[in-house]
Parts: structure tokens; C-alpha cells; sequence
């Protein structure tokens, strides 16, 4: 292969290449964090099985570190397992009560989502769950009514094109010896930033 090539994000399995993406294990853990000063111990994560596998589990793998070391967890404390078949071909009332079965089996205080399938899901889902269950969005890609963990897209793009040109000006083509993953930090967003005069999401105010 004679081209200079980075990928995006991870849905290409073969050839081995370039990658810069969101860093999916730090924005789960920044979002434990926030939740955990706002006194919520019990935290739940939910996503597609296909999303987890293909960012490498690190969703999963920061879900369970951060439950170790931060939210009060002992030895005879089980683990709080994450929801994998979430938002599969199933409708979204079924996806829904799948949810909220979900909730209330582990009592969770909070629960972290994935791959929001419709705009209202959120406020279907928790016009269904428990009082002060707070539900939180970790892979936003646009202002919304949620708390959650706004994935910068022009930013990772950005990085992107800059490790490109450097490709270029070294004259580095083909598959890669020792392929180098660049990773982009998200930003905590929150829903009173909807307020903000700033029209751009990574200028408002309420980031952080």
C-alpha cells in the first residue's frame, strides 16, 4: 500500500493502522467522577456488545477499575456488571423495560449510556426509571438536554489531519511496523450549557 493512512476510530479490524479516537477508558472514568461527587456509588453502563468490542472494552474495563478504586467498593461487594445486549433489534419499549430491569436489579443511582438510538430515548427512558436515577450520556456528539461526555469530532479529526501531514513530511507509507494510537480526552457537558450564548459546544461555558 503506497498511501499515508490513519483511521478514525476503530471499526477497521484489518490491515493494522493509525489510529486516533476518542479515549473512550478516560471519558468513562471522568464521567464516574463527576457522578461520584454528586454521592452516586452505585453506577451502572449500558451500551451495544458491538461497541464495547470494538473500542477494545474500554468502556467496560474503566466501569469496572473505577468501581475498585473510587466508589467505595469491598470484597463482598459484587461488581456492578455492564448491560451489553442494550439497544439491540429490539424495539424501544423493549429496550426500555430491558433498562429498567437493569436499574432496579442492581439499584442503581446513575447509569452511563451508549449509542442513544433517538433523540426523546432519553427522556422515554427516564420518565420510566425511579426518582433520581440520573442518566448520562458518554459518547455525545451534540448538544442535548443530558449530562454526559461530548466526543469532539472536529477536534479528533483535527489531530487527525496533523498526524497525517506528518506522515507525509517524513514519507511514511504503507501498514505500519508499530501502529500508534493517539487518543482525545471528551468534555463533561451540562445541560444548563443549552443557555450558554455560545453556539459552538466546545466554547460553552458549562465544559469542563
Amino acid at each position: 500500500m503506497g498511501f499515508s493512512v490513519v483511521a478514525l476510530g476503530y471499526t477497521l479490524l484489518s490491515p493494522r493502522l493509525h489510529i486516533v479516537s476518542a479515549a473512550h477508558y478516560q471519558n468513562v472514568r471522568l464521567a464516574m467522577q463527576r457522578l461520584k461527587a454528586r454521592g452516586a456509588k452505585r453506577i451502572g453502563l449500558a451500551m451495544k456488545h458491538f461497541t464495547d468490542v470494538r473500542c477494545q472494552s474500554m468502556a467496560f474495563a474503566a466501569h469496572a477499575a473505577k468501581q475498585t478504586t473510587a466508589l467505595g467498593w469491598t470484597t463482598d461487594q459484587p461488581l456492578i456488571p455492564p448491560l451489553f445486549d442494550y439497544n439491540s433489534a429490539a424495539g424501544v419499549t423493549e429496550t426500555i423495560c430491558g433498562l429498567c430491569r437493569y436499574v432496579r436489579a442492581h439499584r442503581l443511582q446513575a447509569l452511563l449510556l451508549a449509542d442513544i438510538p433517538t433523540p426523546n430515548f432519553s427522556d422515554l427512558l427516564r420518565s420510566k426509571l425511579p426518582a433520581g436515577v440520573e442518566i448520562v450520556d458518554i459518547s455525545m456528539r451534540e448538544r442535548k438536554n443530558l449530562a454526559g461526555i461530548y466526543e469532539d469530532s472536529e477536534a479528533i479529526g483535527s489531530v487527525a489531519m496533523d498526524f497525517l501531514i506528518g506522515m507525509l513530511q517524513r514519507g511514511e507509507r504503507g501498514i505500519p511496523m508499530i501502529p500508534v494510537h493517539t487518543l482525545v480526552e471528551g468534555k463533561w457537558w451540562e445541560p444548563s450549557a443549552l443557555n450558554s450564548p455560545s453556539k459552538n459546544p466546545r466554547g460553552a461555558r458549562t465544559f469542563a
